[in-house]
């Protein structure tokens, strides 16, 4: 729910085609046997009323997410990185770019530093040093080298531009301090 403007600790699972699954929590008689508890009717209302209105807003929401990730895409490649893009219908929201031998964290921090917020994998990796999984499964030889930039519907233009005009300046000084560790070693 908190995905999409939603309240906190409530979400959906629809099960395929009629599947059954098991419950994960037993005890009570809640949702048919499949979990035990009070429910929480507030969350569940206000996740409704939230899934109401992005459906609503859904078409003129994902144009204006696409055209900004499109904005980072440019500025990513204009710095010299790559964009990973395997689906041709991925999500208008998210840009996973490579930038070869710098540290997805060091391009992070440094670009928190000026106040802007991305990361370095996927949410629930939040806080790893490790490459990530998902390109290291995939063979990526720079998995340890992402950039990862989400939007959403409330992410202006202006903050996009900032971020490009930003990328350059990062990237070229963790080009110089990825040079300078390897005349170090």
């Amino acid at each position: 729910s908190h995905k999409i403007g939603g309240p906190g600790g409530v979400g959906a699972l629809v099960p395929s085609h009629g599947e059954d699954f098991p419950a994960l929590l037993t005890g009570g008689r809640q949702e048919r046997d499949r979990r035990a508890g009070t429910v929480n009717t507030v969350g569940v209302v206000g996740f409704g009323a939230a899934c109401a209105l992005v459906l609503r807003e859904l078409d003129a929401q994902q144009a204006h997410m696409l055209a900004l990730r499109q904005r980072i895409e440019v500025a990513v490649r204009a710095q010299g990185g790559r964009v990973v893009a395997h689906a041709v219908d991925r999500l208008p929201n998210t840009v996973c770019a490579v930038f070869a031998g710098l540290h997805g964290e060091g391009l992070v921090q440094a670009l928190d530093l000026r106040e802007v917020c991305v990361s370095a994998g996927a949410a629930c990796a939040s806080g790893s040093l490790s490459a990530s999984p998902v390109l290291t499964a995939m063979g990526d030889p720079d998995a340890g080298s992402v950039l990862r930039v989400s939007v959403g519907p409330l992410t202006t233009h202006e903050e996009i531009e900032r971020f490009a005009e930003l990328l350059g300046p990062v990237v070229s000084a963790q080009r110089t301090l990825a040079s300078l560790e390897a005349e170090w070693e």
